[in-house]
């Protein structure tokens, strides 16, 4: 019998964005306040500026490698009904 893979491999694309989402929300909020609370006491601080466009890249990224991952599983699924399971 060949090895399942874990559920987080097996995550569909719609689970993925959400947790995409939900992180660049926590992200974006956790740096506003950041930000505000540097600002209001005069600290500007590069890493409160920078932090967020990070944040926001991150998930843009997350979400450019829906595609090829979806591509890999379906290899994946296509070597193992051959045989040819690499017990991933």
């Amino acid at each position: 019998m060949a090895a399942q893979p874990p559920p987080v491999v097996r995550a569909g694309g719609g689970i993925v964005l959400a947790a995409g989402a939900l992180v660049l929300l926590v992200a974006v909020q956790t740096f506003t306040g950041f930000t505000l609370s540097t600002t209001a006491t005069a600290l500007f601080s590069l890493f409160a500026l920078v932090a967020p466009v990070a944040a926001l890249l991150g998930v843009v990224l997350s979400a450019a490698s829906l595609g090829p991952s979806r591509r890999v599983s379906q290899a994946r699924a296509r070597l193992a009904a051959q045989g040819l399971d690499l017990g991933m």
